[in-house]
């Protein structure tokens, strides 16, 4: 799983820290479960599409350019379905994992409070 990560989903260049922390991250997860968890996302088995257009509350989506897990195509389209969904980029995946994203959030929830 660190192979594919590595090499067909995380810019490992561009982002080292964040390869590094999925490394960790895999290292540490029970294995029949991770397998699991890769066959459905490799596979397509996974799937997010069904009924996006029925949450009408405000959604946050996060993404970066640089992230190879998530398609770009992926998160336009979701933002899109999403009656109320926000796409907000993120400067890289590292950020996407970082305190500042969670101080996005939290402004992002302000500001919906704001307008209530």
């Amino acid at each position: 799983m660190i192979w594919y990560l590595r090499n067909f989903r995380v810019d490992a260049e561009k982002e080292p820290e964040q390869m590094k922390r999925y490394e960790e991250t895999l290292k540490m997860v029970e294995p029949k479960r991770l397998k699991h968890t890769a066959r459905s996302v490799i596979w397509g088995h996974y799937t997010v599409w069904s009924g996006l257009e029925t949450i009408h509350v405000p959604v946050y989506i996060a993404y970066a350019a640089t992230d190879k897990l998530h398609s770009l195509e992926n998160i336009r389209m979701m933002a899109q379905r999403l009656p109320c969904g926000k796409p907000n980029p993120c400067p890289t995946n590292l950020y996407m994992h970082s305190k500042q994203l969670l101080a996005d959030i939290n402004a992002f929830e302000h500001d919906i409070r704001e307008q209530e």
